[in-house]
This record gives C-alpha cells, sequence and structure tokens, in this order.
C-alpha cells in the first residue's frame, strides 16, 4: 500500500480507509497487513487533509461485451468522432 510521506516532527493523522463495498474480481485493489481491501490513505493535518484514493478496474470478457452490444455501440461512437476530426470527409 502506498502512504504519503510526513516530515519529522508533523502534526497529523495518517490511516487506511477500508473499502464499504464488496469485492469482487477487480484488478488492482490495495490491502492492508490484515487483509482488508484499502480504498484510500487520508492524511489529517490541523490546516486540512489530503486523500490518495486506490481505483479498481473492473474486467470482463470479449465475449461478454459483444453480446450486451455495448462493442457495437463504442464502434459507432468512435467511426462518429472519427468524421468529426476529419470535418466530415472519409479518409482514405
Amino acid at each position: 500500500m502506498l502512504a504519503p510521506m510526513v516530515p519529522e516532527g508533523m502534526s497529523c493523522k495518517v490511516e487506511a480507509i477500508e473499502r464499504e463495498d464488496v469485492v469482487g474480481g477487480e484488478v488492482g485493489l490495495r490491502y492492508d497487513d490484515r487483509g482488508r481491501a484499502i480504498m484510500a490513505v487520508r492524511t489529517t493535518r490541523a490546516d486540512g487533509y489530503d486523500t490518495i484514493v486506490f481505483p479498481a478496474s473492473a474486467t470482463t470478457s470479449r465475449d461478454v461485451v459483444e453480446e450486451s452490444g455495448l462493442a457495437k455501440r463504442i464502434r459507432e461512437q468512435m467511426r462518429q468522432l472519427r468524421e468529426a476530426a476529419n470535418g466530415g470527409r472519409r479518409g482514405r
């Protein structure tokens, strides 16, 4: 787990914030020494706080994406973006 460096003598509190939702098949989760999934580390000082967030990444399979129709919608949006970037001209 990553935690901020704190200058010696600085009065602050550094705490790991545990995930409050269900841990599924996400990739990139951070765990503490007790095996609990951690979603952030917060450093609290007299003048405010800083938080480092550890977002997880969901995974799926190509089959699921194709079956849901998501891939087709993404391809169509990409085509529209390319056309808009080219001013409606078709590429060679």
